[in-house]
């Protein structure tokens, strides 16, 4: 007795389902998820490490001040609202050398940490490059941090940095995803922030 069209319209639609959700799933590896919402703190792989080194930081920096004013700022001396950027990479990190209007200059070397804390969302804005949602990314490095110049007296005794990358991109980290940046700085002596952009990156 052999099986009427449902039943063999349903054996086909049992074994074709499984097979193509695989297929899709690799269609695009890069390709974000609607819905996404991921949040970690993981080691930086070889190639998000070499992505970063790809980072081109933009020749504006501005020094963040909250409705208290400048004067809550410590670890500055003396405070500019702007400093001319330039940064020089290194295998461990960066050093980023700033100089305001009066020519009063200082530096801040960041070591590169080990691991990151990741955040990927998708925003439901209904922006996509074509494959997916473009989710919002922001990365977040924490490590020691060394200043000359007008920063050398704030930063000792321990003193910290937190490097905040913020922008938009798929489901694998690029170092063009990243549009702006935030510097916090804290320590016994220090209590500052500076903000600025990104120019696009170096070549791969």
């Amino acid at each position: 007795m052999f099986p009427g069209p449902r039943l063999r319209l349903a054996a086909c639609t049992a074994l074709v389902v499984p097979a193509a959700w695989p297929a899709a799933a690799s269609a695009c590896a890069c390709c974000a998820s609607p819905g996404t919402w991921l949040q970690e703190t993981a080691r930086i792989a070889p190639f998000e490490r070499a992505e970063l080194r790809r980072l081109r930081f933009g020749p504006v920096a501005t020094t963040y001040v909250t409705e208290a004013g400048p004067s809550v700022i410590r670890g500055i001396n003396p405070v500019a609202a702007r400093y001319a950027l330039s940064v020089t990479r290194l295998a461990s990190g960066w050093t980023l050398r700033f100089r305001d209007a009066k020519g009063n200059r200082g530096t801040l070397t960041l070591r590169l940490p080990a691991q990151a804390s990741k955040l990927a969302v998708d925003p439901k804005d209904r922006r996509s490059p074509g494959g997916g949602p473009l989710l919002y990314r922001a990365w977040r490095l924490e490590s020691p941090i060394v200043g000359t110049g007008v920063f050398a007296r704030g930063l000792t005794g321990g003193a910290r940095y937190r490097l905040l990358l913020q922008g938009r991109g798929n489901a694998c980290m690029n170092a063009q995803d990243f549009k702006h940046w935030v510097l916090q700085v804290s320590g016994s002596s220090a209590s500052f922030a500076l903000h600025g952009a990104f120019a696009p990156p170096t070549a791969a």
